[in-house]
Formats: C-alpha cells, structure tokens, sequence
C-alpha cells in the first residue's frame, strides 16, 4: 500500500505554498476568535449596565405618570377652589 505523505509529492512548491496559506488562515482564524470572545464579553457586560439604565428609566417613567396624575388633580383642585373663591368674594361684595 502507498503511504499518503510519499504519495502527495511532499516537496512540491505548490503543497508548500498552500500549506503556508492554510497555517496562516488558521492562525488568523485563531485570533479572531479570541477577539470575537472577548468582544462578546464587552458586549454582554454592556448589555447588563443598559439593563439597569433602562429599569432606572423605566421606574422614572412610572414616577412621572404618578406626578402626571397628582398634577390633574391639583389642577382641577385649582379651578375648583378658584371658583369656590370667586363665588364667596361675589357673596362677600353683594351682602
């Protein structure tokens, strides 16, 4: 049986050359794939403080619907004593 090594012509400039090439695409592979993780790391530690900022945003959003009520209230209040006001100064200046 032949042996595969005797049999792909080792010393052909051509193998030699793609094998160049296929080392360097593995080792470029390889640090991509380190940045790619680390990268993915930063992305998801991001992530976890937008994740805060965001309730943070959304409590605030509800604190404002809150106030936004309390602030209708107050405004009817307002007409409501402005009217009461004004009918007692008009019963005041009548009598």
């Amino acid at each position: 049986m032949i042996e595969r090594e005797n049999f792909r012509r080792a010393e052909d400039p051509w193998r030699a050359d793609i094998s160049q090439s296929i080392n360097l695409l593995k080792s470029q592979h390889a640090e991509i794939r380190t940045a790619v993780d680390h990268n993915t790391v930063i992305t998801n530690e991001i992530k976890a403080n937008t994740d805060e900022i965001i309730d943070f945003f959304k409590a605030g959003k509800g604190f404002f619907k809150t106030m936004g009520y309390v602030g209708s209230v107050a405004k009817w209040l307002g007409a409501v004593a402005a009217a009461v006001t004004a009918i007692w100064a008009a019963w005041t200046i009548n009598k």
